[in-house]
């Protein structure tokens, strides 16, 4: 997204992002656009995001659809462009690790689909995670990572075994 009038064709050399960049960081990389060379300046905002870009930092954000409307409010309708739309997310995982065996990775696998509808209510109760609402579990399909992967690389982390740790961030 960008302010409007737009100050940027497709991309700028700054672009800001969210904690959940990797959506953004696949748009760019599928644009031909590399951080790790210096085409843009990825600029982590954090739970700032909103606030710092209506106050002038970044010529765009790399956000959420569902930010839209926070920032029409810090920036008045009509003064948000987006600039281009990403394709979905693939869906959050419940993953099972490998010592589990298969009889009992397909036992949780049943049981969560079984209990979907209360696991999910537990999920969104707090109303912290409002993304979830009217959410179903589905089985995943390997595929519908690809794109994650491709952002992953594009952030630096070919082996996603060496992403940092959260108190090296």
């Amino acid at each position: 997204m960008t302010r409007r009038p737009a100050p940027i064709g497709a991309y700028s050399k700054e672009v800001g992002s969210t904690s959940g960049h990797l959506g953004p960081l696949e748009m760019m990389d599928s644009a031909g656009l590399d951080p790790n060379a210096g085409d843009v300046e990825v600029m982590p905002l954090s739970d700032t995001h909103i606030e710092a870009f209506a106050t002038g930092d970044g010529d765009a954000l790399g956000t959420g659809i569902s930010d839209l409307e926070a920032l029409d409010e810090a920036m008045g309708d009509e003064e948000v462009e987006i600039l281009a739309e990403g394709p979905d997310l693939p869906n959050d995982l419940f993953i099972a690790r490998t010592g589990l065996g298969e009889d009992c990775a397909g036992y949780l696998q049943d049981s969560l689909n079984k209990n979907q509808d209360v696991l999910l209510e537990a999920i969104v109760q707090t109303g912290e995670n409002d993304k979830y609402i009217d959410s179903e579990f589905v089985d995943a399909e390997d595929a519908d990572y690809d794109p994650t992967r491709r952002a992953f690389e594009a952030a630096g982390f070919d082996q996603y075994a060496d992403l940092p740790d959260e108190d090296e961030q």
